[in-house]
């Protein structure tokens, strides 16, 4: 299994953009081979109080 976590800070960010990002870079791509599980996770937090404000994940297709 593989995970790729990206952080981002709002107000800076418009919301979703963690997840898009690692889409965007392609970052996970070298893990997605037959058999492996790979997981992007996305964390979004507040500037001003430092709070997770938003959540995001998705599995994406391994190689055949």
């Amino acid at each position: 299994m593989g995970v790729n976590i990206e952080f981002k800070v709002l107000g800076k960010n418009a919301p979703g953009s963690a997840l898009v990002q690692i889409k965007r870079k392609g970052s996970a791509d070298k893990y997605t081979v037959p058999g492996i599980k790979v997981y992007l996770v996305g964390v979004e937090f507040e500037l001003e109080e430092r709070n997770i404000v938003g959540f995001a994940w998705e599995q994406v297709a391994t190689g055949s």
